[in-house]
């Protein structure tokens, strides 16, 4: 019964104390700061949905006239303009606005085969026709 007492008393002192936690040694309190910037082709054109992120993980998306605004951490200063069709572009941030001007990314060209206006006769080793092989069609 004296257990039962002395857990009993345990509990209720456990539930009546107060904790204080210190906020500063269970977060770090960061100072974030702004960026603003634009995303533009090579014409002067805004690009509207824009992605804009930084080495940190924040992101940001432009608006309608290109336009962003994100919040980085101090050290965090490098950032990535992203856009479908044209080529990703790198910046550090060393002055405000930020301004990324996006060239189109290279066409991918097919590679050119050369198909012969001539007959193309299947023979085997020893020069004879392959009775088994089909005719080549033309293109």
């Amino acid at each position: 019964m004296k257990f039962f007492v002395t857990l009993f008393l345990i509990i209720i002192f456990c539930i009546g104390a107060r904790c204080e936690v210190d906020p500063a040694t269970t977060a770090r309190e960061v100072e974030y700061y702004r960026v603003v910037g634009a995303v533009i082709d090579v014409t002067g054109n805004p690009l509207p949905g824009a992605l804009v992120k930084s080495k940190g993980g924040m992101e940001a998306v432009t608006e309608s006239d290109g336009t962003f605004s994100i919040f980085l951490a101090p050290g965090d200063d490098k950032l990535t303009a992203t856009y479908p069709g044209l080529r990703s572009k790198k910046m550090k941030v060393k002055e405000q606005p930020v301004v990324f001007e996006l060239q189109q990314k290279p066409q991918k060209t097919e590679p050119l085969w050369a198909v012969p206006d001539v007959p193309i006769k299947v023979t085997t080793s020893n020069g004879e026709p392959n009775s088994k092989s089909k005719p080549i069609k033309k293109r």
